[in-house]
C-alpha cells in the first residue's frame, strides 16, 4: 500500500522518561556515629498517597523490607526505624543508629506498576563502630 504525501503522520514517540514515575532519594552517602539520628528523604514525581516502602540491603544479602505504606514497620523491623510522609515527600529516620544498621537503603513506590526504585540509593557507613566488628564490605569509608 502506498501512502500519499498528505497521509497523516503519527506523532513522534515521547522520550523514555516522559510519563514515567521517577523517585529521587538523598543523600547518597552518610557517615554516622553510633547512637546518632539520621534521616533519608525520597521524593516522588507524582502524588502516590502513602504507597512508599523502604528497604535495607547489606553486601551479599537480599533486600530487607523495613517500612511499607509509608510508615508501617515490617515484621522484625526495630522501633528505631520510622517512616513518614505522604503525597510526594517521604522520609526514613533511624533514631539511635547501631552498627548493624550499616548498609544501603532505598525507597520503592508501590502505587503504579511496575514498582520503581530510586536512581542513587543511600549508603550508610559507621564512624567509630570498629570495622573489625562488622563485615568489612559494609565499612564504606
Amino acid at each position: 500500500v502506498l501512502l500519499s504525501p498528505q497521509a497523516p503522520r503519527l506523532p513522534p514517540l515521547p522520550p523514555p522518561s516522559a510519563g514515567r514515575h521517577i523517585l529521587t532519594q538523598f543523600p547518597e552517602t552518610l557517615a554516622v556515629s553510633p547512637d546518632s539520628f539520621i534521616s533519608i528523604t525520597c521524593q516522588s514525581s507524582i502524588d502516590i498517597g502513602t504507597s512508599m516502602a523502604w528497604y535495607q540491603q547489606k553486601p551479599g544479602e537480599a533486600p530487607r523490607l523495613l517500612i511499607f505504606g509509608a510508615y508501617a514497620r515490617a515484621a522484625g523491623t526495630p522501633s528505631r526505624f520510622q517512616g513518614s510522609g505522604s503525597g510526594s515527600d517521604f522520609s526514613l529516620t533511624i533514631h539511635g543508629v547501631e552498627a548493624e544498621d550499616m548498609g544501603v537503603y532505598y525507597c520503592q513506590q508501590h502505587f503504579s506498576w511496575p514498582p520503581s526504585v530510586t536512581g542513587p540509593q543511600t549508603k550508610i557507613s559507621c564512624l567509630g563502630c570498629g570495622c573489625q566488628l562488622l563485615n568489612k564490605d559494609i565499612c564504606f569509608l
